[in-house]
């Protein structure tokens, strides 16, 4: 599964879910348009007098030495890099890369207006808006990656570090091993694990159909269109009160937050829908689990996320939805407490065999509008307020095209303050509705976590996931 050099490029196998991406965005049979297309963004404040043109070419280049993997090719069964070996190889690349975007007015436009990602991943300057852009299809990176590499643009804006002198193919070393080597799979594979995925695929096919936001009659049946994307800050002192109001429970804010998705999501169905559960995917993180040498976040700029089942009763109170939610945020992948880590293989395989076949319906793309969510974490440790003197952070966002009638919801934290934000198909939804739902979210979370509350006792230290049933550490 490793890379092996060939004639004139390396190769390697597709890992699960490279392949899982690419059937996701086949599957969605709209050409010209990538699912779950990827756009990470920094709006800088208005720049010291430096070329900055200049010196984001020299930036993106040098991160093409650092991070090859940028610069892979996709295709049925593998994916291949040709190394770079003189000056003008990597100017013609950064020529095809690089893009300065006069006619865009914001990365929101540009997302409506890029549609399809390149062969590589590609940098765009958008002077209108004082934005720098990574964009790419969602086989090559994830949220953690695309702000790791916007942090690395901006590190080098700020301390420029000259190319090499010779150019000889030699990054290709830097090429990273897929995920099943950076985790340790076993080569034989315990069959428990195939069964195991059977149930969580079972699991998210359990009990529909599931509840979701609702959709205009004349809608249900349309084509995708533009991706839109709204926001919502949450400023600073009501972001604190809810991180304590959390910490007065002892909950995850990733949990509470997940929770008021649901509630808000059952608030808006149709009284006469018959279907009350929750279906979607909770997304995970692997870094932290991998082995040595490949630990650590500069060793860490590739799609390295999964997602599993969750499938609750999304009409059940507040108080009680989140404590299920909540052990499934802590689902523990570390090796000797579960074998999560290695059953994802088999769950990714199963659900790109579903995509594949079309029938059933795979978990991820169920006929039914279940927003998914995703908590970012604290942006503020990727990506600086400044760097140096010259650069000032003002903004940052990620946002991905959908083109499937689920609404995507993501959160992070920056500068103290929170953040909701929503990418959604305009086929299917209006700004306005959107954007009430954000709010209706933050108001969800603000009454829930707001009024004073000791921390229950808790009898053990531990507590089952209702995921795999193993145990999860919740102190």
């Amino acid at each position: 599964m490793s890379w092996t050099q060939q004639a004139g490029f390396w190769s390697r196998p597709l890992d699960c879910y490279e392949r899982y991406f690419q059937l996701v965005g086949a599957s969605q049979g709209l050409d010209g348009h990538d699912h779950f297309l990827l756009v990470g963004a920094v709006q800088i404040e208005d720049p010291a007098p430096i070329d900055l043109v200049a010196g984001l070419r020299s930036a993106w280049k040098c991160l093409r030495l650092r991070h090859p993997d940028i610069a892979t090719t996709y295709h049925p069964g593998e994916k291949r890099y040709s190394p770079i070996r003189t000056e003008t190889e990597l100017d013609t690349w950064c020529d095809l890369t690089f893009h300065v975007e006069e006619a865009v007015q914001s990365s929101g436009h540009l997302l409506r207006e890029q549609h399809l990602a390149g062969s590589h991943a590609t940098c765009h300057w958008i002077p209108a808006s004082n934005e720098i852009c990574i964009v790419s299809g969602p086989y090559r990176l994830d949220e953690y990656a695309i702000t790791t590499f916007l942090h690395q643009l901006l590190s080098h804006l700020h301390n420029p570090y000259p190319l090499p002198a010779n150019l000889d193919g030699s990054e290709a070393r830097q090429l990273f091993p897929p995920l099943d080597i950076v985790v340790g799979m076993p080569t034989t594979r315990d069959p428990s694990w195939s069964r195991r995925a059977d149930k969580l695929i079972a699991l998210h096919q359990r009990g529909g159909p599931s509840i979701g936001l609702p959709i205009d009659a004349d809608k249900v049946a349309a084509k995708p269109m533009c991706t839109r994307h709204v926001e919502l800050r949450i400023p600073a002192k009501q972001a604190t009160a809810l991180r304590d109001g959390c910490h007065e429970r002892d909950i995850a804010l990733s949990g509470a937050m997940h929770t008021s998705v649901v509630v808000e999501t059952a608030a808006r169905a149709p009284q006469c829908s018959l279907a009350t559960r929750y279906i979607s995917l909770m997304a995970f993180d692997l870094r932290r689990h991998w082995l040595p040498p490949f630990g650590g976040p500069t060793q860490a700029p590739l799609l390295r996320m999964t997602g599993i089942p969750i499938n609750i009763d999304a009409r059940a109170p507040w108080s009680e939805l989140v404590q299920i939610v909540e052990p499934m945020c802590r689902q523990t992948w570390e090796r000797g407490a579960s074998d999560m880590l290695f059953v994802r293989v088999a769950f990714a395989e199963k659900v790109a065999a579903l995509v594949e076949t079309g029938h059933p319906a795979p978990p991820d793309q169920p006929q039914n509008s279940s927003p998914y969510f995703f908590n970012m974490g604290a942006l503020e440790e990727r990506i600086q307020r400044s760097y140096g003197e010259t650069i000032h952070v003002r903004n940052v966002q990620v946002f991905g095209q959908m083109l499937s009638k689920q609404v995507y919801v993501r959160s992070w934290s920056w500068g103290d303050a929170m953040y909701l934000s929503a990418c959604y198909n305009e086929a299917y939804y209006a700004d306005a509705y959107v954007d009430t739902f954000l709010m209706a979210i933050r108001d969800n979370l603000v009454e829930n976590l707001s009024s004073p509350e000791r921390r229950a006792p808790r009898r053990h230290a531990k507590c089952r996931s209702p995921v795999d049933g193993s145990w999860c550490n919740v102190m």
